[in-house]
């Protein structure tokens, strides 16, 4: 599925939910990009997206699947601006990845856009509950989550990766 979205700074846009040949990769790089230039992080923290991203590729199956990715794009583009994924995490509920806007996209309604819709398809497709983790490095996200009605429910320091963080980790219940 692929459709035109109009951004509140009136640029136009592509979003599409099947994952094609060369978008797996296209996650992973557009993760290394942006996190070594905004936070520093490099091969690692980049290996650790292409494993999980490499994960759910081969497991997909766009046909009746609780799993779901969003990719969006600039008009007739595949260069992604925007990506996430809603990933089926069983009895533990759905868990939000790879949630990603490019910075000259941001404040312009795509993250709340795709954000959005992550919420309700986990909704829809019954999840009990929906979960993500994140780091304390990126406050403008935090803030989006909280605004959509998830909550901080853990933190634990993480060394890992080329940049010490705290990993939170947030929840949103389904009634």
């Amino acid at each position: 599925m692929e459709r035109a979205v109009t951004l509140s700074d009136g640029r136009q846009i592509t979003l599409r939910h099947v994952l094609t040949p060369g978008d797996a990769g296209r996650i992973i790089k557009f993760h290394g990009v942006v996190y070594a230039w905004e936070h520093q992080l490099g091969a690692k923290f980049e290996g650790y997206v292409a494993a999980t991203v490499g994960e759910f590729a081969v497991r997909y199956d766009p046909e009746g699947s609780r799993e779901r990715v969003w990719l969006a794009s600039p008009r007739g583009e595949k260069e992604l601006i925007g990506c996430c994924a809603l990933l089926d995490a069983g009895i533990s509920g759905a868990q939000f990845r790879w949630f990603l806007i490019d910075p000259s996209f941001r404040r312009v309604g795509l993250g709340k856009l795709l954000l959005g819709e992550a919420v309700e398809f986990a909704r829809l497709s019954g999840y009990p509950r929906m979960f993500l983790y994140t780091s304390d490095f990126l406050p403008p996200a935090a803030k989006l989550y909280e605004n959509m009605g998830f909550e901080l429910v853990d933190e634990i320091p993480r060394t890992d990766w080329e940049v010490p963080f705290m990993e939170q980790k947030y929840m949103l219940e389904f009634a």
